[in-house]
């Protein structure tokens, strides 16, 4: 029982690198950075210690009128473009749609995120695809009568159940 339970978690680590979760079904649509004014710009400065080596990144958000985070761009200290996301949105739900992640830590990467919904505005699924439009990952979430996810299912390529995170809400 040990070694499955091991295995369990060292897959389901492993996976989290790119992976979407029960957090991320909750609060998809609930990035607000700010409590009273709406700002146009975010300008955030992160540190933090890589494997020893104290590390500064410089992270520059654009919001719309509404307050929706519409890029987000991360830089290196010395203004090297690290990645940039770029959000696009369901206007009259205000229920982002697509994600276009782009990143240039290790050469150039492209990934698209494309968030599907029920009709009471709860998500349903998150598909990631490449440059190419292969998919990479789908994620399929069920929510609970108040709208909250409660089970997030990664489904393989053959469409099978592969790895599974349920959450309790109290």
């Amino acid at each position: 029982m040990n070694k499955i339970v091991s295995s369990f978690i060292l897959v389901f680590l492993s996976h989290l690198s790119y992976s979407q979760n029960v957090y991320v079904g909750l609060h998809i649509n609930q990035d607000k950075d700010y409590k009273t004014v709406i700002p146009k710009m975010i300008y955030e400065t992160n540190t933090y210690d890589f494997y020893g080596k104290w590390v500064i990144n410089n992270n520059i958000k654009n919001l719309d009128r509404s307050g929706a985070l519409l890029t987000e761009g991360r830089f290196a200290e010395n203004g090297d473009k690290i990645l940039k996301l770029k959000y696009v949105y369901d206007t009259i739900n205000m229920l982002k749609t697509e994600l276009i992640f782009e990143r240039w830590t290790r050469g150039y990467e492209k990934m698209l995120f494309f968030y599907s919904y029920d009709s009471n505005k709860c998500l349903t699924s998150i598909i990631q695809k490449d440059s190419l439009g292969k998919v990479i990952d789908h994620y399929q979430y069920v929510c609970n009568n108040k709208g909250y996810p409660y089970e997030v299912y990664l489904i393989d390529k053959k469409g099978d159940k592969i790895l599974k995170e349920s959450a309790i809400y109290f």
